[in-house]
């Protein structure tokens, strides 16, 4: 099974203040320890982790555990898809934002 994690789930599972209470960081730690779950990355993930990180020690382990998933580059294909997601969540009066 392949899986891309949202910025907001990584974010939970990051910080180290907040207990990992919640489902989604209980899932995701659940798919990082299954093998027959694969977890890619995408680029926008990747920066909106990665900015912001105020120590420079910090912000390279980060990018060194990143660097560990396999990066996926949505195609022109995949932006149409989407767009045509995005449209027909709106014409059913759900909200989804570009990202």
């Amino acid at each position: 099974m392949n899986i891309i994690v949202d910025t907001s789930v990584w974010s939970l599972a990051l910080r180290r203040q907040i207990i990992a209470d919640h489902h989604e960081v209980k899932l995701l730690q659940a798919f990082l320890e299954e093998t027959d779950k694969k977890i890619w990355l995408l680029g926008i993930v990747m920066l909106e982790l990665l900015q912001g990180v105020p120590r420079i020690s910090q912000y390279n382990k980060l990018k060194e555990s990143l660097l560990r998933f396999p990066f996926l580059e949505p195609t022109r294909d995949d932006y149409i898809f989407a767009s045509e997601i995005v449209n027909h969540c709106s014409s059913k009066g759900i909200r989804v934002t570009t990202i």
